[in-house]
């Protein structure tokens, strides 16, 4: 009996180091990650063992590039990523999605014919083609980018353009210099474009 007795203290005393060793070892991988996340500096970019790269912000979470001409629209190409591991990478919280850098891209969505200026996370419907052409060259229709309908809640709908004076790309290019500028929330405009109003731009 007393052996059997010591043998069951043994086993249980066991098994508690082993709960104790496996408790300590989640408890400082967790401190380990959450040191690194905290060493990467903000305006990194980052991306694991899957293609996504992402944006490490100030506020310590991350947003994504969720199409390639979007990440176009900031970097020139994919020297600047960091790749770090996939447990450190889950560790940084999921900010949303990273937007158009502003006065790069004019965007269209693929369901509305109408094309829009980017000014923050604020898009500016473009009304005629006279004042495309004026803001950005005789090769703005080349430079529209179909922007999915699923992104198209990234952004606010802002006052219409109707005249050269009411929006500068190259303002707006220096207004906004870092993904950093553009993660703020949305400011819907007092007058925002009705849907009833189709532009004659195609």
């Amino acid at each position: 009996g007393t052996i059997s007795c010591m043998k069951r203290a043994k086993k249980t005393t066991t098994r508690r180091l082993a709960l104790i060793f496996s408790l300590s070892a989640g408890i400082l991988l967790s401190a380990f990650l959450v040191a690194r996340s905290a060493s990467l500096s903000p305006g990194s970019l980052i991306k694991a063992s899957e293609n996504a790269v992402y944006f490490f912000a100030e506020n310590g979470k991350r947003y994504v590039f969720p199409t390639e001409k979007i990440f176009y629209s900031w970097y020139y190409n994919f020297s600047e990523v960091k790749t770090i591991s996939d447990a450190e990478l889950a560790s940084i919280p999921l900010g949303g999605n990273a937007t158009y850098r502003p006065g790069v891209r004019l965007v269209k969505v693929t369901t509305d014919p109408r094309v829009y200026a980017v000014e923050g996370k604020t898009l500016r419907w473009i009304m005629s083609e006279a004042v495309a052409e004026t803001l950005f060259g005789t090769t703005w229709k080349e430079q529209v980018d179909d922007l999915p309908d699923t992104l198209f809640a990234d952004y606010a709908l802002g006052e219409y353009i109707d005249h050269l004076n009411d929006y500068s790309p190259a303002f707006a290019r220096n207004s906004y210099v870092s993904v950093q500028t553009t993660i703020t929330p949305p400011v819907p405009a007092e007058n925002p474009v009705p849907d009833s109003e189709i532009p004659f731009i195609p």
